[in-house]
């Protein structure tokens, strides 16, 4: 079968536009077609089914089919539609004036088309749903408890999906609330734990000479395990601290954050032998403290778990994300990004535990060889999720670790 298409000239008669109506039709959801003449020019199947009637088949005009008091609503919308430049798209109701089906409540995405080099609208897209029966539903329903509705800014949400805005709105609430507990908690938790490691001190210092080698032996152990609490109760406030950071974004030089990362872990690099091999890192929209935060817990992370038979080595390399890249990423094309990925030669780990590692508590190492809490990694993941980027990790087991972080250039004036 001939595909079947129809063309809108404009004021250059040798340029014409071409709409398949077999195509159109193809999507199997309804749709229609307009000019800036507010001429409807092309309606599919699926939308003669809603409406009962091919308006533009009779060449009727927009103000022939749309209720009389939603016409301003109309113009209003189209006015925006032409206006906006990105994503080109609007949502807005309209209703309807059909032939046999009475008023139909309809919702509309709208995309505008123009010239190359010409802002002004060519032809206006819509998808359309229609919301009739949800919206005379809702009417019956609020009726009944002697409420109102408007149409204009009905959404025709079902049930379910306004539950799931709820069940959105309860997380987030849950998880501020657990944010907060986690602050007070770990800050309140402090005081008793000054006193442990006080009273445990003076104990040993005024009953040394009393004390026996097994009395001794427990003062000792209380006191290391005090500090693990200590640094267990800092290391969530950290945390806490991540999370809730509410500075305005800054222009960062990484390469300064590195350097001065650097200088706090000298004395770890000199002892392990480190060497540190640095590309020229970006400049980039961020919170400066989280981004030192975020270079000390992976350069630390490296230089921990270096591997006894080699020099340890730590590559820090940088690049701009490619297109290609940023279609797998599910990244947005109109926007920057950076990649860098610290690269090092120690003892990695089995790829299955990639995404664990970022979990807040989680250990592959046991603790009397790999000193820590647990949290350093949960602490990385949740600075790159604030700066809107993605952080991953890649190894194998003595082949080393590289760890992927993905920043964008710029951040959004109101985001913090």
């Amino acid at each position: 079968m001939k595909s079947k298409s129809f063309k809108i000239h404009n004021e250059e008669p040798d340029r014409c536009f071409f709409l398949h109506e077999q195509l159109l039709n193809a999507l199997l959801i309804p749709i229609i077609v307009t000019d800036r003449k507010d001429k409807l020019i092309y309606q599919n199947k699926e939308f003669t089914d809603i409406v009962g009637y091919n308006f533009a088949s009779a060449n009727k005009s927009m103000k022939e089919i749309v209720e009389r008091e939603d016409w301003n609503n109309w113009n209003e919308n189209l006015f925006k539609l032409s206006s906006i430049s990105d994503p080109n798209s609007s949502v807005f109701n309209i209703r309807f004036k059909t032939e046999s089906a009475g008023i139909k409540f309809l919702k509309l995405e709208g995309k505008v088309f123009q010239r190359d080099g010409d802002r002004r609208p060519l032809l206006y897209f819509f998808i359309i749903e229609d919301l009739t029966m949800q919206f005379r539903d809702a009417i019956a329903s609020l009726t009944n408890g002697g409420l109102t509705i408007a149409w204009k800014n009905f959404t025709g949400k079902t049930s379910t999906e306004k539950k799931l805005e709820l069940a959105i709105k309860d997380l987030d609430r849950s998880n501020k609330d657990l944010e907060e507990f986690a602050y007070v908690t770990s800050h309140d938790l402090q005081e008793p734990l000054r006193k442990i490691t006080s009273f445990s001190t003076v104990l040993a210092a005024r009953f040394s000479e009393q004390l026996k080698d097994e009395g001794k032996l427990y003062i000792e152990k209380i006191n290391t395990a005090a500090g693990n609490m200590r640094e267990l109760i800092e290391n969530l406030l950290q945390v806490s601290r991540t999370v809730q950071h509410s500075q305005p974004f800054v222009p960062t030089d990484l390469n300064k954050i590195l350097k001065e990362v650097k200088q706090n872990l000298d004395l770890k690099i000199e002892e392990g032998s480190v060497q540190i091999i640095q590309e020229q890192l970006p400049v980039v929209d961020a919170l400066p403290p989280l981004m030192m935060q975020l270079f000390n817990n992976l350069l630390s992370n490296a230089i921990k778990f270096s591997s006894k038979n080699q020099t340890a080595i730590i590559h820090i390399t940088s690049s701009e994300v490619s297109s290609a890249e940023k279609d797998v990423l599910l990244l947005p094309n109109d926007k920057t990004y950076y990649k860098i990925i610290i690269k090092d030669n120690g003892i990695g780990f089995g790829q299955e535990s990639a995404k664990d590692i970022f979990k807040i508590f989680f250990r592959l190492n046991d603790k009397t060889n790999y000193p820590g809490t647990g949290i350093g990694l949960s602490i990385c993941s949740k600075i790159v999720e604030k700066h809107k980027g993605l952080l991953w990790a890649e190894s194998e087991p003595e082949k080393g670790a590289s760890f992927f972080i993905i920043l964008p250039k710029t951040q959004a004036i109101n985001d913090h």
